[in-house]
Order: structure tokens, then C-alpha cells, then sequence
């Protein structure tokens, strides 16, 4: 009995790190779905391409990925040092543009997969650490 309530304290020890870890692999894994999917949706709306762009580089080859490691988050985001607001015009367009969206529908399209694992993996987490 002992023995089995000392494995039991070692799994409730371990076991933030543990869901931190598993939660964190799988927002990683998701964040890179979601610059692959706004990248393929950037470039077919660059189709169109505007005089905003023109002799920069494609606003699909822009988008990158920051870890925000205090606030346990990835962030998506398009770059365009040539022109800052370029992202936000093309996803939600201007009196002289239409909107193009290419960010909210990636993450839209990966939401309830996302959900879905995030569920899983603390489950994964705490059956793991309290065997």
C-alpha cells in the first residue's frame, strides 16, 4: 500500500510537467497546420496580385511562427517589414479592397482537430502519470 501511494505522490508530481509537455507538442504540431494551410490560401488570393505587394516578397512566404513561452501559446502571424498593415488589409480587406482572408479560415479549419488532441493528450498525460 505504501508503495503504490509513493508512485501515486511521484505521478502528481510529475504530472504538470508532463500535460505542459504533451499540451505543448500538440500546439506546436497544430500551429505548423496552421501557416500551411494560410500559406496555400495567401497564395491563391496573390493570384490577384495588388500594387500593395508588387516587387516584394509573396505575403505567403511571410507568415512565421513565434512561441510565446510565458503565455504558453504560438502565434501565427504574417511579416511584411515592407509593408506592416499588408496582412491585416488582405484578411479584412478596405474601402478600396475586398478582404481575402487567409488567417482566421486556417484556424478555423484546424479548430476541432485542435480540441479534439488537446483533449487527448491530457487524458494521454493523466492516465500516464497517475498509473
Amino acid at each position: 500500500m505504501a508503495d503504490e501511494l509513493d508512485g501515486l505522490r511521484r505521478g502528481i508530481e510529475t504530472f504538470p510537467a508532463t500535460v505542459a509537455a504533451k499540451l505543448r507538442a500538440v500546439a506546436w504540431r497544430k500551429s505548423r497546420e496552421v501557416k500551411d494551410i494560410a500559406k496555400r490560401l495567401a497564395a491563391r488570393s496573390e493570384g490577384e496580385r495588388s500594387r500593395l505587394n508588387r516587387g516584394n516578397p509573396h505575403l505567403a512566404d511571410s507568415i512565421v511562427i513565434h512561441e510565446e513561452v510565458e503565455r504558453k501559446q504560438f502565434v501565427v502571424t504574417p511579416e511584411t517589414p515592407w509593408n506592416p498593415n499588408l496582412g491585416l488589409w488582405v484578411e479584412r480587406g478596405t474601402v478600396k479592397m475586398r478582404a481575402r482572408p487567409f488567417m482566421r479560415p486556417a484556424g478555423d479549419q484546424i479548430n476541432a482537430s485542435y480540441q479534439k488532441e488537446m483533449l487527448a493528450a491530457a487524458t494521454d498525460a493523466a492516465t500516464e502519470a497517475l498509473k
